[in-house]
């Protein structure tokens, strides 16, 4: 996919890809995405932290609730909650346009 991904990006030519990589939108789009990263990455660390914590450290009644929501991102597919995704927000999903 990956190979697929760069060949159809170049297949115009470099300076096509080049003309659009420094457009006003890509580069808002760029500077947008690291923008979240800058500030998703911490927080995810420190939540990551203070979970993993709190589940090695402590017996609490909803423990096993808490492993279940930190493991449920690894076995539901991308793919699958993708579709979900659609569905609940999508222009015709539950949430409307």
């Amino acid at each position: 996919p990956l190979v697929l991904i760069v060949t159809s990006g170049l297949s115009s030519g470099i300076d096509v890809f080049v003309r659009n990589l420094t457009e006003a939108a890509t580069l808002h789009a760029i500077s947008l995405t690291l923008l979240t990263a800058l500030v998703v990455v911490p927080i995810n660390i420190l939540f990551g932290l203070a979970a993993a914590w709190t589940v090695t450290k402590f017996d609490f009644h909803g423990k096993t609730l808490l492993i279940a929501l930190i493991e449920l991102p690894y076995s539901i597919s991308p793919i699958v909650a993708g579709v979900a995704y659609l569905f609940v927000y999508g222009s015709q999903g539950l949430f409307g346009p």
